[in-house]
């Protein structure tokens, strides 16, 4: 997810925080569930990353997180 705000948003890691992220995507016109939906899907991410999750709850974040992008990319 961060590659992917880095990639498409020329931002760098150091300016990656929700708020940062949130202000962005607003600023972009980004509608507000997309927003939140992205954020979600970031705060689970890096949730999954320190805890044991299941092959198939990895299968379904990583789901969630290609519609979240693909709902992105025609916003952008």
């Amino acid at each position: 997810m961060h590659n992917y705000l880095k990639a498409k948003l020329g931002i760098e890691t150091s300016d990656i925080s929700k708020e940062k992220i949130t202000e962005i995507l607003e600023n972009k016109g980004v509608d507000k569930d997309a927003i939140l939906k992205f954020i979600d899907v970031l705060k689970s991410s890096d949730f999954a990353r320190y805890t044991p999750f299941t092959a198939t709850e990895m299968k379904e974040e990583f789901e969630r997180a290609k519609e979240v992008i693909v709902q992105l990319d025609k916003q952008l």
